[in-house]
């Protein structure tokens, strides 16, 4: 299944080292005043345009194509994980902000590493232009070509990570 994912410029050389890990999965408040709550995983969509989406202005700079197997069960459609697992005014909130139902519909969240060979292009928004040799980790990433240290070994984060409800 093609999904997009989309972020800035400056990200590409971590993701190429380190894949697409991180994201903030509001989950909401109880109450006026609490911290608010999130969970991690990754945000994708099958919609190609970033308009309506509530994306800040970095996330609107390049757009990845990424291909995950409709069978991993780790890839869930937002709406109905949203519905048993986000406070209900955040829901309407993220909805309306998102572009409404017809863009959240597009949303996926996969809780898990989507490796860097998962991102099939990386593309300029708004030109279309095709970012080339940035999935080396050299290009944009440290300038020796080394993969950085900053996470060790995937098995052991996804290990240690607790898994999101479905």
């Amino acid at each position: 299944m093609l999904l997009y994912h989309y972020t800035s410029l400056t990200r590409l050389g971590p993701i190429s080292v380190h894949g697409l890990w991180k994201g903030d999965v509001v989950l909401g408040t109880e109450r006026p005043g609490e911290l608010l709550a999130t969970a991690n995983a990754v945000w994708l969509t099958t919609d190609t345009c970033f308009k309506e989406h509530g994306l800040s202005k970095e996330k609107r700079e390049v757009r990845l194509t990424v291909d995950i197997s409709n069978s991993d069960d780790r890839l869930t459609a937002w709406v109905p994980w949203a519905r048993k697992n986000v406070n209900p005014v955040w829901f309407a909130g993220l909805v309306d902000s998102g572009g409404g139902d017809r863009k959240a519909e597009t949303w996926f969240i996969y809780d898990g590493i989507i490796p860097a060979y998962w991102i099939k292009k990386a593309a300029r928004v708004g030109t279309g232009r095709l970012i080339t040799r940035w999935a080396d980790g050299r290009i944009i990433g440290r300038p020796d070509g080394r993969t950085s240290k900053m996470l060790k070994d995937w098995s052991d984060f996804t290990a240690s990570r607790p898994r999101l409800v479905a």
